[in-house]
């Protein structure tokens, strides 16, 4: 594995670190010869997290965990690491796609007609696309059938989308069974961005850390609860953080 500079907080290792970095840092894990995980947490990841212990240690295990929020970028560069850039799900994925000549890409997650959109627009990807059962948590069965495909399919890069804290924790699991290779990478919402389902919010937006608020305004059903109840405990939890890092 490539080194690359990490930073303990909220009881997990973040990489603190450029984008150029973490994505090279990605690349590498791709070459290890054995199976690897990479986790895009946000501030509702963190707070989840800090909900559930369990959840928790389950993310500690992940071989690499990507600031995907302004916010969790800006308790990095307050407490030292001025080098840290947020790096989102869908960014990476752009970028891997523009560097990955030859390998192998499988798509796991959301529905079927969302992966026929994303078959259009990445046409030329040497790609595998599969829509899992709408399930709370899979049977083995079911697992057992998505490695068998992963393993035929020889993949070599293995997004998953299926909404956090789900996807995060399959991919965890899933990368701790698949033996040899592949990079298991949990991304969230960057399927529905791909598949032209969903707007990003404007640079301007993403850039000053209120990518959430639009979000939230264009699927207040599904978002408003999460992000209401969730984004005041970041608020506490990051300013405790960079209090105590000051302090300590």
């Amino acid at each position: 594995m490539s080194l690359i500079e990490k930073e303990k907080i909220f009881d997990l290792w973040f990489a603190a670190a450029t984008k150029e970095q973490i994505r090279k840092s990605i690349l590498a894990l791709e070459t290890q010869g054995k199976a690897t995980s990479v986790i895009f947490a946000n501030a509702h990841v963190v707070v989840e997290s800090t909900w559930d212990k369990g959840f928790q240690k389950t993310l500690q295990d992940a071989s690499l965990i990507v600031p995907d929020g302004v916010p969790i970028a800006w308790v990095l560069q307050n407490i030292g690491r001025g080098e840290a850039q947020r790096y989102s799900g869908p960014d990476l994925m752009t970028d891997i796609f523009k560097e990955t000549s030859g390998k192998k890409h499988f798509f796991l997650g959301s529905t079927p007609e969302t992966l026929e959109k994303m078959k259009i627009k990445l046409t030329g990807l040497n790609a595998q696309f599969y829509s899992p059962p709408f399930a709370a948590s899979f049977s083995e069965e079911e697992k057992k059938k998505q490695m068998q495909m992963v393993s035929d399919f020889a993949a070599d890069f293995i997004w998953v989308g299926l909404g956090a804290p789900k996807q995060e924790k399959h991919v965890l699991e899933m990368a701790g069974r698949a033996g040899a290779r592949g990079v298991w990478l949990a991304v969230g919402a960057a399927f529905d961005f791909i598949a032209g389902n969903k707007p990003r919010a404007p640079h301007w937006m993403q850039n000053v850390g209120m990518e959430w608020a639009y979000r939230m305004a264009s699927d207040p059903k599904r978002l408003a609860k999460r992000y209401l109840s969730t984004n005041p405990v970041f608020m506490k939890l990051a300013l405790q953080e960079v209090i105590r890092r000051k302090i300590g």
